[in-house]
């Protein structure tokens, strides 16, 4: 994303608190501003070059606010659809753990028993490895499981250390499809999107639904070049929120495998990875959430355990850090 110089630039689209009621409910009532919230994100635009987006729920209510522009010369604006790069993760772990939860896979199972010969070392690794990111794979970019031959060796004993890998969670879309013998955008769709009214939500824009198109975008429109566990979701901040809050809250997986997912590992920074998740521990107290990065767009979400306070940032240019930043500052404040 070029940087932009026209002046006033940074000036607030929305900066309104509103009441939000049940999943996703959210009404327009009780307008009043938080320009702390508003100044966050527009040093976020500022530094980044970028047009940035912001949600924050806390029991009063939510808060929306956007800064910068969009697509050309139109501003942001905190409805505007973006991609959403690896927090795509946290929904691909969601459907794994709903078919351990049926009884239909075990976080013990091998790679190799879902899919034969395909993994170099898959004898050896287990869903929960992929999933925390303990597997001892490489980092891989292509989103895409190269052929036998031609994987690379492990960097780790499976289970002795974290190492984040996109590689883990291609693999963990293709054993979602061998389990539902179903194609995995369509079960994400079926067991996420729709349950949960995300209509904003989907794998790049060729499943989105027929009035989520209107939605504007906050950079470059991003289409399915393919499904992948690791990546390729595009969203709302709203739906984002949506989503996290009915997963902490235990609408989505059952009690005992939520805490499965909350079980975590070090990763030798202030973050600890879960089954999908991970929790940041913060100068105001601990949250979890998932952060997503790519040349078109970075996020960040930050939810409380009890999912009564969450924080969804997104801006239209890579920049996962100043993200991540800007959602923690946000985080510490709605407390």
């Amino acid at each position: 994303m070029s940087a932009r110089s026209s002046a006033g630039w940074l000036a607030p689209l929305v900066a309104t608190f509103v009441v939000a009621s049940g999943c996703g409910g959210i009404v327009n009532e009780g307008a009043s501003e938080r320009p702390d919230f508003q100044l966050i994100l527009e040093k976020l635009a500022h530094e980044q070059h970028s047009g940035a987006l912001a949600l924050v729920i806390t029991k009063k209510g939510l808060w929306r606010g956007a800064a910068g522009h969009a697509e050309g010369k139109r501003r942001a604006d905190p409805e505007d659809r973006f991609g959403i790069a690896s927090t795509t993760k946290t929904f691909v772990a969601t459907v794994v753990l709903q078919l351990v939860s049926e009884g239909r896979l075990s976080l013990e199972d091998t790679v190799e028993r879902w899919l034969p010969g395909r993994v170099r070392e898959g004898r050896r690794i287990t869903i929960r490895q992929l999933l925390n990111h303990t597997s001892g794979l490489p980092q891989d970019v292509s989103f895409a499981l190269a052929p036998r031959s031609a994987q690379q060796p492990l960097l780790s004993r499976p289970g002795t250390t974290h190492s984040y890998s996109n590689l883990n969670y291609v693999i963990l879309g293709l054993v979602v499809e061998k389990v539902a013998g179903r194609r995995l955008d369509l079960v994400v769709r079926d067991r996420i999107f729709r349950p949960l009214a995300l209509t904003d939500s989907s794998y790049g824009t060729t499943t989105l639904h027929a009035h989520a198109s209107r939605r504007r975008w906050l950079g470059v429109p991003e289409g399915s070049a393919g499904v992948s566990g690791a990546a390729g979701i595009v969203s709302t901040a709203d739906d984002l929120a949506t989503f996290f809050r009915a997963l902490l809250k235990g609408d989505l997986i059952d009690e005992d495998v939520l805490a499965e997912m909350m079980r975590t590992v070090s990763t030798g920074t202030e973050f600890r990875a879960g089954l999908g998740l991970f929790r940041a521990d913060l100068r105001c107290g601990s949250a979890w959430g998932h952060g997503g990065d790519d040349l078109g767009y970075s996020n960040h979400v930050l939810v409380s355990r009890d999912g009564s306070t969450i924080v969804v940032v997104a801006q239209n240019t890579a920049g996962w850090p100043s993200v991540r930043a800007k959602a923690e500052e946000m985080y510490c404040r709605a407390l």
